[in-house]
């Protein structure tokens, strides 16, 4: 479960004080944790992030410039390597049959 999540809803149980705390995450607090934890359980699959959260992948990104969330570089290029890995990279021999039209 997310910190926001835990943190909000371990406040709950005494609700004088949660008013007492003072020190409470703001919405934009909650909105840029809940950002971060979408992506961390879809990999940084930026497309699949927006789908969940129901919005564009543009305003997913401004958000992303908004809320200063990196996306790590390494999943990316993983991501993308994993992706090239499912393609052959050379063209099959005469005969052979395979994607490729002559």
């Amino acid at each position: 479960m997310p910190k926001f999540l835990q943190y909000l809803l371990g406040s709950r149980k005494k609700k004088n004080n949660l008013a007492n705390k003072g020190n409470l995450p703001t919405l934009e607090d909650l909105k840029r944790e809940y950002i971060d934890y979408i992506l961390e359980i879809t990999l940084y699959n930026v497309t699949e992030a927006a789908k969940i959260l129901d919005i564009s992948r543009t305003t997913l990104y401004n958000k992303l410039n908004k809320y200063y969330i990196p996306i790590p570089r390494q999943n990316r290029l993983e991501k993308k390597s994993a992706l090239l890995s499912e393609y052959p990279l050379e063209k099959p021999e005469a005969g052979e049959g395979g994607p490729y039209v002559n």
